[in-house]
């Protein structure tokens, strides 16, 4: 069977993600998936055309070169894909860069061939084929859903696996913004083999905190998730950057200066702060009548931060071309 397009050019715009925490706890003790991320407008686009008399693909990256065989199996087509992509972010810092891509393509040909794939599904087929490329290979990576979710749905999201979810619209006069602290560099890219043995040594040496974590996830954040509980949220997210994985990553890449700034940064009046993925990217959240005010007190204790500006995503991927 070979399935035919509705249409076949399309640009979309996809959102980038911040990961903040990871979702293990007693529940999925043995889950490598799952946390909580927020979805922010950075403007990227991605343009994809196929062409149905070739089965040659191009793309900017072997990351969606091999996500384009992997749709063209899933959906049932053989025609080659065009895709067009400039990644304007740092990558490897906590930005979600690959995982936004991958979604964008997922999306824009599931689009072109009838929607015939669930979000559900579409965040379960990225987690299970994920890749991320170093130098010229392509490497298995690990992707704990966060970012298809934020790429699909905007917002902040919460999720265990491919399928639980607890989504959350934020108001329009709340910005977040990220700087990388100039003591660090980025671009410390970890392998899929190498995470999964930092990960399981976490898990091992952080059995203890697994019913605080428990209590802090299901009983305080969730519901404070849900009620939009700002204080709460803030300090049950600074609460998880010292236990589990967050916690054995900040002393594996030794963030003593990102995580001081954690605290400094809830001090002086934003809403949620925290080290993004595998950092070095810190984020905070805060409305926005206040972003002068924090970045007065930080210019006035010597922090000369280089930041960026996001609105919160409301609607994650967006077509912009769609034909009637």
């Amino acid at each position: 069977m070979n399935k035919r397009p509705i249409q076949t050019k399309i640009t979309v715009t996809v959102p980038n993600r911040l990961h903040m925490f990871t979702t293990r706890s007693l529940f999925n003790v043995n889950n490598m998936t799952g946390g909580a991320g927020i979805s922010i407008e950075s403007n990227q686009k991605m343009s994809i055309s196929v062409d149905e008399n070739t089965s040659n693909n191009e793309t900017p990256s072997l990351v969606l070169d091999y996500f384009c065989e992997v749709l063209k199996k899933k959906i049932g087509f053989q025609g080659g894909i065009h895709v067009s992509y400039t990644n304007v972010l740092h990558k490897h810092c906590g930005f979600g860069t690959t995982v936004s891509q991958i979604c964008a393509l997922c999306i824009a040909i599931n689009y072109l061939y009838g929607d015939s794939i669930s979000s559900t599904d579409i965040r379960r087929l990225i987690m299970e084929h994920y890749r991320e490329e170093v130098g010229n290979k392509l490497v298995r990576g690990l992707e704990t859903g966060v970012g298809p979710a934020c790429s699909l749905y905007g917002g902040i999201n919460y999720v265990t696996n491919s399928e639980s979810l607890v989504h959350l619209e934020v108001p329009e006069q709340i910005s977040v913004i990220t700087f990388i602290p100039q003591e660090t560099s980025f671009n410390r890219y970890i392998s899929y083999e190498e995470e999964f043995g930092h990960r399981f040594k976490s898990y091992q040496a952080d059995e203890e905190s697994l019913e605080v974590r428990t209590d802090l996830l299901y009983r305080k954040y969730i519901p404070a998730l849900l009620k939009m509980d700002w204080s709460e949220l803030g300090s049950i997210t600074e609460k998880l950057h010292t236990m589990g994985l967050k916690r054995f990553e900040c002393e594996r890449f030794n963030y003593v200066y990102e995580i001081k700034m954690i605290d400094y940064l809830l001090e002086s009046g934003a809403l949620i702060a925290g080290l993004s993925s595998l950092g070095p990217l810190n984020y905070f959240l805060i409305e926005d009548d206040k972003i002068n005010y924090v970045e007065r007190v930080l210019r006035d204790e010597g922090y000369a931060l280089q930041w960026k500006q996001f609105q919160i995503s409301k609607t994650g991927v967006r077509i912009l071309n769609k034909e009637d």
